[in-house]
């Protein structure tokens, strides 16, 4: 299996999930990963999964304050997301 974030580097980089279990954050690192090909997303595999988790965990009943507006599930994290699924699908490499 491919190694995805580590719970610490997914802190590091969204340190507004620093109340949360991280039982719960390696859940969503888990379930984010499974949704990514590394061999496609090569160095930016780790801010894509964090993103992709931090959004799944924004969207929970919990997560009401991350959302864009009341009447969607948008987070920001899924926005900066989908920007940098644009980013690997058009190559960019870093």
């Amino acid at each position: 299996m491919t190694m995805g974030a580590t719970i610490e580097q997914f802190r590091a980089r969204h340190s507004e999930f620093g109340s949360t279990p991280d039982s719960k954050i390696q859940a969503s690192l888990d379930d984010a990963l499974v949704q990514m090909n590394a061999d496609v997303w090569g160095a930016l595999l780790v801010k894509g999964q964090c993103l992709l988790a931090a959004h799944q965990l924004a969207s929970g009943p919990g997560g009401t304050t991350a959302r864009l507006s009341a009447k969607s599930t948008d987070t920001l994290y899924s926005v900066q997301f989908r920007e940098l699924q644009v980013q690997v699908a058009c190559g960019l490499r870093p």
